[in-house]
């Protein structure tokens, strides 16, 4: 009987005016478990209606399961707590009630229970930006789920996990899973987890600059999706479709009507979450209509709410739009402030920062206050920032290059099949002719055989035509990859040389500079920029892009000699890639005396004879 209300009691279901009356008379009753049921009923109500009420309530629940001493009622009571604190955005009660729920899920043997709180750890682990448990938390969840074969439960940790690789800017990941979550919603029919996954998916492709995309989605939610009885929900898609108009600066007022309609429901639910969120954006709203007073007075209200509630990514988007605000009021030390609180929170939690024009400012305020040590600091960060998204450009450039070979090849293998189809018949019908008249079998026979030579020449010159479209497109990318192999290696050799300049200019500035503090501060510069012409990432990179072009070369070399070193095969990637010693030098590292004495003891390893040229024999290894 426990298990069945524990289930019971789980899952949530619509309830009518009728039954929440009968709810509260059940308050009534004598019988303390019938009291615990109605109050978990009652609970999931108000979670849409009033979050404090539903706080009450749930706590009532747990005193009187604590009071009946029944431990899986007690983790009923635990799990609900948990989404009460869900719905009021307080993540570390959140996580204090699902541990208390999992750890008596667990020693009862309760999966469902067990299932249901490690999913909400996953949740509110994400909220506070820890990337890490939060994934794990869900991943434990799923095999759970899966040994119950609990198809519902599957899906929402699919969306749980696909809102976690979101936030950390895996974008293809996150649709992966957000695909796989409404696929299972649908077959289940669950109409509720397929508008939370429809928005997901809105929410997503505008995080991907898609709004096309993102309103389609956001709009099916929207129609999925009850206003009195799923308030909350109804306020986020507001805010979702609102940001949409908010992009199309042409739509402003219907951005700020979307906002201010979900604040309201925010508002009257309880929900100080929603409510700094839809503050915040509608301080974006009247930031650029260059109503200032308003936009700061929303502004504040959000931050205000944030900080009470210690809500990290609340926190640093709400300091970046105030920092966008002083910059557009030419009040550049509050808006650098901001900046800088945004980007240290988002360092914190290991949130992506993709804002270069905010790094940027940070750079230029440092610069123009003769601050060197934090200019160079944030140009890094910058630069890096910079790379990167021109790294992952051409990672979809080659990942499209990719796809298209792959269809062109399909279409070439369909065409072949299609061709192959036509001979087999024209084979049948003769057979059929043939079995009518032994004397038209006879010229049929000759006929066939001349139609069949045909049919196999023009076989055979399609598969040439196929072979050399094959090969053709085959050289084509392996140019492709070599320019981009080699592209990598200057650029490395670029950056070394100028890392090796900034490392002397500022070593010269050591000797020049008194101040002590001074000094210690440059000689961490130098640190640094040792440590990044040391570092083995673009080395990682290049030997990706280096084993696509050149296979089997590694392995070729070590069945000359299994003891080369990590350098000297590097050295040899270099002479294969035709780099001179200069060249050589500057992206090792080294001085060019000691690139020659290093290809000197390469050819004794390499067992080269007495004038045969080391450049050709390592240009020759496969």
């Amino acid at each position: 009987m426990s298990t069945l209300l524990i289930v019971f009691f789980l899952v949530p279901s619509p309830l009518s005016a009728q039954t929440t009356a009968e709810w509260k008379a059940q308050l009534k009753s004598e019988d303390k478990q019938q009291q615990i049921g109605a109050l978990h009923q009652l609970v999931i109500l108000y979670q849409n209606i009033n979050l404090d009420t539903a706080l009450l309530y749930s706590y009532e629940a747990l005193r009187l399961s604590q009071e009946v001493a029944d431990d899986s009622l007690v983790g009923v009571s635990h799990s609900r707590l948990s989404t009460s604190f869900y719905h009021l955005r307080q993540m570390d009660s959140l996580l204090v009630h699902a541990k208390a729920a999992e750890k008596i899920g667990a020693r009862l043997t309760l999966n469902k229970m067990h299932a249901f709180s490690l999913k909400m750890q996953g949740i509110g682990y994400n909220h506070q930006g820890n990337f890490a448990k939060a994934t794990e938390s869900n991943q434990k969840a799923l095999e759970v789920y899966q040994t119950m074969k609990d198809s519902v439960g599957i899906a929402a940790t699919y969306s749980n996990l696909g809102r976690i690789y979101q936030q950390s800017t895996q974008y293809d990941e996150a649709l992966r899973y957000f695909i796989k979550a409404e696929k299972l919603f649908e077959q289940s029919k669950d109409i509720n987890g397929q508008s939370i996954t429809a928005a997901q998916i809105g929410d997503l492709f505008l995080d991907m600059e898609a709004p096309t995309k993102a309103i389609n989605y956001l709009k099916k939610a929207l129609e999925l999706t009850s206003r009195d009885s799923l308030p909350i929900q109804y306020g986020d898609l507001l805010n979702s479709i609102g940001s949409i108009y908010h992009q199309e600066k042409t739509q402003l007022d219907s951005a700020e009507f979307c906002f201010l309609e979900s604040l309201q429901l925010f508002e009257e639910v309880g929900d100080q979450q929603g409510v700094a969120i839809s503050n915040n954006n509608l301080g974006n709203i009247y930031r650029d209509k260059q109503e200032w007073q308003k936009a700061f007075s929303h502004y504040h209200t959000s931050r205000r709410i944030n900080l009470q509630s210690q809500w990290l990514p609340g926190i640093a988007e709400n300091a970046k739009n105030l920092g966008i605000y002083h910059q557009m009021n030419e009040q550049q030390d509050s808006a650098i402030h901001y900046f800088l609180i945004a980007y240290d929170i988002s360092e914190e939690i290991e949130l992506a920062f993709k804002e270069e024009a905010i790094l940027e400012s940070i750079y230029r305020y440092y610069k123009q206050n003769e601050q060197p040590a934090q200019a160079l600091f944030y140009f890094e960060k910058l630069t890096a920032l910079i790379e990167e998204t021109k790294g992952e450009s051409v990672q979809k450039e080659i990942a499209t290059l990719e796809t298209k070979y792959e269809t062109e090849k399909k279409a070439l293998r369909i065409k072949s099949l299609e061709l192959q189809s036509s001979l087999a018949q024209s084979k049948a019908r003769a057979l059929i002719i043939g079995l009518v008249s032994l004397a038209i079998l006879f010229v049929l026979g000759i006929i066939g055989v001349f139609y069949r030579r045909r049919k196999e020449q023009q076989l055979f010159a399609l598969k040439q035509k196929m072979h050399e479209q094959e090969k053709k497109e085959l050289d084509q990318e392996l140019t492709y990859k070599t320019k981009q192999l080699t592209s990598h290696a200057l650029h490395m050799v670029q950056k070394n040389k100028v890392l090796q300049e900034l490392k002397r200019g500022i070593t010269d500035l050591v000797g020049v500079t008194a101040d002590a503090q001074n000094k210690k501060a440059l000689r961490s510069l130098v640190r640094r920029i040792d440590f990044n012409i040391q570092s083995d990432e673009d080395w990682d990179t290049f030997k990706l892009y280096f084993e696509q072009t050149n296979q089997n070369f590694y392995q070729n070399l070590a069945k000359i000699n299994k003891d080369l070193t990590g350098t000297e095969l590097k050295l040899c990637s270099l002479i294969k890639l035709n780099l001179n010693i200069k060249e050589t030098a500057s992206v090792l590292n080294i001085e060019p005396t000691s690139v020659k004495t290093a290809r000197h003891r390469l050819r004794k390893k390499l067992n080269l004879e007495q004038g045969q040229d080391l450049t050709s024999f390592i240009r020759q290894v496969a």
